[in-house]
């Protein structure tokens, strides 16, 4: 066994023992490190695609979490997440959201930072881009270079279907506000290959939701300046 042992000594970095790779011999090696995470394999995805049309009208603000996960052990203390946000970003902080505290908290290996996004009239017509790169704090290094910057795109966007006979006599004339109304209740953007009886069930749903609607809200007026009725 001796000859082994050094054998191992001998070949330092270049050779890792069995069942290890070179990225969990890293991990336990380096400085404690971080970068954005969102799965198990080489192919994380770092970005994310928000739309507030699947939300109800009335909602105004939702929240993204952003993964993030130390090359490292976890800690007994909270340790600083440092980031910026690229000038390319086309998002405006205060206006379309806020940044919560950055912080992998104490026994973490996998962690979030919270976005806070805020539904403004802007969106329904724009998709704005917001990018968030990690940067080195006095806790955590800067982690793998092609995992640093968290790319989330947010909008309020609804690309309407084709209006057919189908979707006219079961919802009635198209409208924008009308349609978004609908998706926001079914939580579907396509409807395409409807049973009749699925159509029905669609629209006697969104018939209640707008009693709903219109008990708190009052009538729901589209672009026209007609109310929203479903027939």
């Amino acid at each position: 066994m001796k000859p082994v042992f050094y054998a191992i000594i001998a070949a330092g970095l270049g050779m890792l023992l069995p069942g290890c790779k070179k990225d969990d011999f890293y991990m336990y090696s380096s400085q404690p490190a971080i970068y954005f995470y969102s799965g198990v394999g080489v192919n994380m995805p770092d970005s994310a695609a928000y739309n507030f049309i699947l939300l109800p009208v009335t909602q105004t603000a939702d929240t993204v979490y952003l993964p993030v996960r130390v090359q490292g052990f976890s800690n007994t203390a909270d340790r600083t997440i440092s980031y910026t946000v690229a000038d390319s970003s086309t998002a405006v902080a205060g206006t379309h959201y806020t940044i919560g505290k950055a912080v992998l908290h104490a026994g973490r290996y996998v962690d979030s930072i919270p976005v806070y996004l805020k539904r403004t009239a802007d969106m329904a017509n724009n998709t704005l881009k917001l990018y968030v790169q990690l940067k080195p704090s006095a806790d955590l290094e800067q982690g793998y270079s092609n995992h640093l910057v968290y790319k989330l795109t947010v909008t309020d966007r609804v690309v309407p279907p084709s209006w057919t006979y189908t979707l006219s006599s079961t919802f009635g004339a198209y409208s924008h506000v009308k349609f978004r109304f609908i998706v926001s209740v079914l939580q579907v953007t396509s409807f395409t290959g409807l049973l009749p009886s699925q159509a029905a069930a669609m629209a006697t749903k969104c018939k209640l939701a707008l009693v709903e609607y219109e008990a708190a809200n009052g009538p729901l007026i589209d672009e026209n300046g007609a109310r929203v009725v479903f027939p």
